[in-house]
C-alpha cells in the first residue's frame, strides 16, 4: 500500500486500470499476457478512453510494427508512459493519481539490417491523448513530442529510445526514414476523425 496501487483502489472507482503494456502484445506465451495485469503496469484511465480510442491505437500500432518492421535485424520498440495530473486521484484517497494523458512513442530501428535499403526503412513517431470522453489522439514526431512533453512535465530534456537528444537531428538507433514515417502514420489515422495530425507528418 505505501508503494503502489491496490486492488481495493480501483474498486467502485468508475475508472478502468488502464494497460501501459497492453497484454495481447505478448504472444509468446500465456504467462507474460497474464503478467502485464499487475498494477504496476496499470494507471487509471476513463472507460470510454480507454475501450474506445485508446485500443484502436494499440492495435493498430501492432499491426503496423508486424507489416513495417518485420524484415531480418530490424528491431520494435515502444515506450508508453503518462502524464500525471496536478491532484487528481481515484476514490479521492490520494494515493493513486488518475493521470491526465497517455502516450506511446514506437520505433523501428532498422540499424541492424544487412539490405542497404532495409537499412533505411526505420521510423518513429509518438502518440499522445488526453484521459477523457470523446478525447482525440495527437500524432507528433518524436523530436516534437519530446519539445511537447518537457513542457508539460517542467524538464529540460526529456529523451525517447537511445542515442536521441533535442540537440540532434537523428535517432540514431530508430534511423528516422520521413516518408516511410508518413505513410505509416498516415495509414494508421487515416478514416479516423479522432486523430489530429499536428507534427510533420502530411
Amino acid at each position: 500500500m505505501e508503494s503502489q496501487a491496490l486492488d481495493a483502489d480501483y474498486k467502485g472507482s468508475g475508472y478502468d486500470r488502464g494497460h501501459l503494456n497492453p497484454s495481447f502484445y505478448h504472444s509468446e506465451n500465456n504467462l507474460a499476457r497474464l503478467v502485464t495485469n499487475s498494477l504496476t503496469n496499470v494507471a487509471p484511465q476513463v472507460g470510454d478512453f480507454n475501450k474506445g480510442i485508446w485500443v484502436k491505437l494499440e492495435k493498430s500500432l501492432y499491426d503496423a510494427m508486424n507489416h513495417s518492421c518485420n524484415f531480418a535485424g530490424a528491431k520494435r520498440y515502444f515506450i508508453t508512459g503518462v502524464v500525471p495530473s496536478s491532484g487528481t486521484t481515484i476514490n479521492n484517497k490520494g494515493r493513486v493519481n488518475v493521470p491526465d494523458y497517455f502516450w506511446t512513442a514506437m520505433c523501428c530501428d532498422s540499424s541492424g539490417a544487412n539490405d542497404p535499403l532495409k537499412n533505411m526503412m526505420g521510423w518513429s513517431a509518438a502518440f499522445f491523448d488526453g484521459n477523457a470522453i470523446n478525447s482525440s489522439i495527437r500524432v507528433y514526431t518524436i523530436e516534437d513530442f519530446l519539445y511537447y512533453l518537457s513542457k508539460l512535465l517542467s524538464s529540460s530534456n526529456p529523451k525517447l529510445f537511445a542515442d536521441f537528444n533535442n540537440t540532434e537531428t537523428e535517432i540514431r538507433n530508430c534511423l528516422f526514414n520521413q516518408t516511410q514515417a508518413s505513410t505509416m502514420v498516415n495509414g494508421i489515422i487515416q478514416n479516423n476523425d479522432r486523430f489530429e495530425n499536428r507534427s510533420i507528418f502530411n
